[in-house]
């Protein structure tokens, strides 16, 4: 090797290893992840602060809401039919359940009807302002076929394949015990006001 040191920046392979803390600076997720740069494969405020980097280097980013996970959204409060749930199911329970794309969605159980089921399908971090630590572990040119899979992915995101919307923090993960998975399906009934 000539000890030459890559740049993150168009084409290139980063490996980045990172660190989520929610708004009251608890830290909820570490991970790490690859992405060839410069398709939309990390979050746009991500890409932005790592341009040119070196592996190494670290940076610290303050998100809005808007730039990480959105703000609570009133119609993703959702009630589904009480008999599509478990009888022991309580306010407070938390399931995970297959969404249309094929992803995993995380109901919160907000309150447990006679008839019904008052769920939140917001992400647990939606309307918080969240810090991201990262620092990059690798860089190198990106492969032929690592570019084109990346043009793929972006091709079937931009078509609208919810199944590709990879979360920095999956909702999953945020679970602080056990989750049970919902069999019925996604809940698709009438809003809660």
């Amino acid at each position: 090797m000539s000890g030459t040191s890559f740049q993150v920046g168009p084409d290139t392979l980063v490996g980045v290893r990172y660190s989520v803390f929610d708004a009251e600076g608890d830290l909820v997720e570490t991970s790490t992840l690859e992405a060839v740069f410069g398709y939309g494969e990390l979050l746009p405020a991500a890409e932005q602060a790592i341009q040119g980097l070196r592996a190494g280097e670290r940076r610290s980013l303050e998100l809005d809401p808007e730039q990480a996970y959105g703000r609570r959204d009133q119609q993703a409060i959702i009630e589904v039919d009480r008999e599509d749930f478990p009888p022991d199911v309580v306010a407070g329970e938390r399931f995970e359940a297959e969404s249309a794309g094929g992803g995993v969605v995380l109901l919160h159980v907000l309150e447990v009807l006679d008839d019904a089921v008052v769920l939140d399908t917001n992400h647990p971090l939606a309307g918080q302002k969240v810090r991201i630590e990262l620092e990059i572990t690798s860089v190198r040119p990106a492969k032929a076929e690592e570019i084109e899979a990346a043009v793929r992915r972006l091709e079937r995101r931009q078509a609208g394949d919810q199944a590709l919307d990879q979360e920095l923090v999956p909702p999953g993960r945020l679970l602080q015990g056990p989750s049970r998975r919902y069999e019925s399906g996604p809940p698709g009934s009438g809003k809660v006001a």
